[in-house]
């Protein structure tokens, strides 16, 4: 299924609830997801008491750790 949506196409869902944003960054556990969060690496959006991260946040932080690998940071989980 694809949907226009404000001058892009994206394909799938626009908004990801944390156990899926989680698998799809390779299985991550909550701890880390949450850090991450935290730090402001991950945007994410509240509709009620559901937390959701949208699919362009998500596009953006993995190129953001892409870009990342390249200067030698990484994400610090302690």
């Amino acid at each position: 299924m694809e949907a226009q949506t404000e001058g892009y196409t994206t394909i799938g869902r626009l908004l990801y609830k944390e156990p899926d944003v989680r698998a799809l960054l390779g299985g991550i556990s909550r701890d880390t997801f949450f850090k991450i969060l935290k730090q402001g690496k991950l945007k994410s959006v509240h509709i009620g008491r559901s937390l959701y991260i949208t699919e362009q946040d998500l596009t953006e932080f993995i190129e953001s750790l892409r870009d990342s690998d390249n200067s030698n940071e990484s994400i610090a989980t302690t």
